[in-house]
Order: structure tokens, then sequence, then C-alpha cells
């Protein structure tokens, strides 16, 4: 910026962008504190104050500057509008996200993920790294080595390998499971059929519904009758109906809201971070 010999430097205006991202920002936790009042008082939580307002659009602009940084995205204003109005048409708790969850709430404010060059199993630093599958989604995690790797999970058919190529893993259509066989617990592992009861099953969702895959009185890892809520577990801690867990001190299973799944929309424990 030049400055005159007679004139008073002043500072340059923020970009326009900047502003848009601010206004933004505001808006969007206007909305959410005004709508999360109930919700906080369903969690027995006090009602929001000034504080919601400033957590808020902290948290939303903080979503842009993780998707440019963390993600290598970029930042697109232009529908900010339809944003805005997808909070404000949130009519339960269940549908009220919080700013976090920009990304998948308003997709279009935010370009894809750059394609990276390195395949599954090899190390990364974020998704940013990993090539996509042709079908399917790639993450950077955790999976069999010390540090983040790519990792593919794709659509899988029937009889086709589902744990094959290192960091591949196959989504096996409805109503299959990813298992050895049941004869042999010989690999390789295939989409196949639930195991039926007392037939050997290899992981926690290995068996029909109504069964859960456990060790019996014999060792042997068999699909057994699952335990509902309330049901005595202390010794069967393992045969819980999923998500349910066994109460130590109780000896059944119960429902930990903790350990609820929230699958596509937001916990209502989540909502909490709003209530002050």
């Amino acid at each position: 910026m030049a400055c005159g010999l007679s004139l008073a430097c002043s500072p340059e205006s923020e970009p326009v962008e900047e502003d848009e991202r601010q206004s933004f920002s505001l808006e969007l936790a206007d909305i959410i504190c005004s709508k999360v009042a109930p919700c906080c008082s369903d969690l027995s939580l006090p009602a929001p104050t000034d504080e919601c307002r400033r957590k808020m659009r902290n948290e939303a602009y903080l979503a842009f500057i993780e998707a440019e940084q963390d993600e290598r995205r970029t930042v697109d204003m232009k529908d900010a509008e339809a944003c805005l109005s997808s909070y404000r048409a949130a009519d339960s708790c269940a549908e009220l996200h919080l700013p976090h969850e920009l990304p998948k709430v308003c997709p279009t404010l935010f370009t894809n993920i750059p394609d990276g060059e390195k395949n599954p199993g090899e190390p990364c630093d974020g998704v940013f790294d990993c090539k996509s599958p042709a079908q399917g989604e790639r993450f950077c995690l955790f999976d069999s080595a010390p540090t983040p790797t790519c990792v593919w999970f794709v659509p899988t058919a029937a009889g086709e390998e589902c744990r094959g190529e290192t960091g591949v893993y196959g989504n096996c259509e409805e109503g299959q499971v990813c298992g050895l066989s049941v004869e042999s617990s010989a690999e390789p592992w295939l989409c196949r059929p639930p195991s039926k009861p007392n037939e050997v099953c290899h992981t926690p969702d290995g068996c029909e519904p109504g069964y859960a895959c456990a060790e019996n009185q014999v060792g042997e890892v068999v699909c057994q009758v699952a335990i509902d809520e309330g049901g005595g577990c202390l010794d069967t801690p393992l045969l819980c109906v999923f998500p349910l867990v066994c109460d130590a001190e109780e000896g059944v299973c119960r429902n930990l809201p903790i350990l609820q799944t929230c699958e596509d929309t937001a916990c209502p424990g989540e909502l909490s971070e709003a209530c002050q």
C-alpha cells in the first residue's frame, strides 16, 4: 500500500470473499442459536446465550479454514444463501446440524477434495494424497500400519473377494457379509450370506439378524442368540444386540448414549456445544 507524505496510512479493506464468509458465519450462528433452545431444554441444559453465537460463528469460519488447509478444497460462497435456507428449514433437533458439518450439509460451498497419486496401502497426510477408486470411497486413516495410509471401500457383489489387496475393502451388497468360508474358515474373504445360528462367524456383523458372533462354552466362535436391552449378559457380554453394551455393574445390556451411532444426522448430544 502506497501512502502520500501528507496522508495517514489506513488499513486495506478485507477482500469481498472474506466479508462474505464473516457475514455468512454470523448469520449461520444466529440461525443455530435461535433454533437450539428447545433442544437444550430436552437435554436438560441451559438455554443458549451470546456465547453460543460466538462459538458457532467461530466454528463456521473454522470449517472454511480446515477445508482449505487440511483438505485442499476451494471455498465458493455463491450458494451461501441456499445453505442458510437449509439451516432455516430444520424443524427438529435431529435436523439441526452444527457448523463443523458444513461440508456435508452444504457441499456446494466446497469443491471436491482433489485426487492424489497414492495407491491403497501407501502412507498419506490426508485424503488429497490418495487416488480415487473407479467406484466407492477413499480415506486416509490408520489401517494396518502405525501411520495413516490410503484406504478404499468399494462396492462388492455376492461371491466376490472383499478383503484381498492391501488397503482395499469391499462393501458387500445388502444381505451379504464379508467373511471366510463357513466350512473351513480359510481365505479368501468373500461376500456371502450371513452365518446361521451355531455356524462359524468371523466379524461382529457376520450373523443373521437376531444373532451375535461370540465364543461359546466350548471355545467355538459361532452365531448365538443375541441379547436385547435389559437381558442378562454378565457371562456373555459380546451377545448384546448392537449398539447395546453390557453394563458391568448391573450385568444387563444397556443402550449407553455415549456409544450411540448417529449415521447421517447429528447426535442430539452434540448440540450441547451450543447450549450454555
